[in-house]
């Protein structure tokens, strides 16, 4: 006699139990309690045939570009754009009536004040175009410079 059938009363329920081992094996000895409430784990075992699959499977945060939806966006009245910065080199060409593509355009606020939110420096960004925002922010005489630029994370795993 076995350890399993000294446990078990009846047939039927020596037959359960290898159904409930059978169950267990298949799904990679996993606690069957993880699978049966609401909250669950992000992914089965098996599931995923590669790492790649499995990190898309799980992932939590979509990456996005700095002007999407920004055309939908609309800017506080405290935000704006200040003025325009030229490069020192383009100053022989510099005319007041036609005065060319700026370096960069400042945004000037107090270190004491509110700071710009994702919407705000989206916002900004695409009514700048081309150009890059700088926020300069004043802080008792102090001036700190800040500029946001788009990038892309790095991939580390291939499909």
């Amino acid at each position: 006699m076995t350890a399993a059938s000294a446990r078990c009363r009846n047939w039927a329920e020596y037959l359960e139990l290898l159904e409930r081992r059978r169950s267990r094996r298949n799904h990679g000895d996993r606690p069957a309690h993880l699978w049966e409430g609401v909250v669950k784990p992000l992914s089965q075992p098996g599931h995923g045939s590669s790492h790649s699959d499995l990190l898309h499977q799980i992932g939590v945060i979509q990456s996005s570009r700095l002007l999407d939806d920004a055309i939908s966006l609309s800017i506080p009245s405290q935000w704006k754009i200040s003025f325009d910065v030229y490069q020192p080199d383009t100053v022989a060409d510099y005319k007041k009536s036609n005065p060319g593509k700026p370096y960069t355009r400042m945004c000037v606020c107090s270190f004491e004040g509110p700071v710009p939110d994702l919407q705000v420096v989206k916002s900004l960004s695409f009514q700048s175009g081309e150009v890059p925002v700088t926020f300069a922010v004043v802080d008792h005489g102090d001036i700190s410079f800040y500029s946001f630029k788009d990038f892309t994370l790095p991939v580390d795993v291939c499909r």
